[in-house]
């Protein structure tokens, strides 16, 4: 397929070709398809002497796998929305829009320390998404918990969905 855009008057085509392995003839993997256009751009804008620039999208799982590719190849990543820890912790092309998901943990609970100061003890339901977002927050909120000054929040119900 190709893939064509327009920058300062400037018309580029971006020819992708997919041949597919044996295992993946019957349904495309996305995270191959993206691989493979990937290093297509990459090599193409190399060709060329540009410098390419990856822009991410919000899920951190497929976001994780291109700041690896990134990584590999010495090219900038930009997230705008993925916001788990290790996007950023080993790898120092990625850059991202948001603050780590373990802030939004530790912003939350501040925020319902200040909100709820009234209340004595605090009966918490944490549920988080089964996927290193989730885990990241999880991790976030108990943290915040363990390390409070008071011991008014308390875990009572733990867990996970897909």
């Amino acid at each position: 397929f190709t893939w064509s855009r327009t920058s300062a008057g400037e018309q580029r085509d971006f020819t992708f070709r997919l041949i597919p392995t044996a295992s993946r003839a019957a349904a495309l993997d996305p995270a191959w398809v993206e691989r493979e256009a990937f290093d297509a751009a990459l090599d193409q804008e190399r060709s060329r002497g540009s410098q390419l620039v990856m822009l991410g999208g919000y899920s951190s799982e497929r976001e994780r796998r291109k700041a690896d590719w990134c990584q590999e190849n010495n090219v900038p990543f930009i997230t705008g929305g993925a916001a788990t820890s290790s996007i950023f912790s080993n790898h120092p092309v990625a850059f991202g829009l948001l603050s780590p998901i373990q802030k939004l943990a530790e912003s939350t609970m501040r925020f319902l320390d200040v909100k709820l100061a009234a209340l004595s003890r605090v009966k918490v339901v944490l549920l988080v998404e089964d996927v290193a977002h989730g885990a990241d927050y999880r991790q976030g909120i108990v943290q915040y918990i363990g390390n409070a000054v008071s011991s008014r929040f308390e875990i009572v119900y733990e867990g996970s969905f897909p």
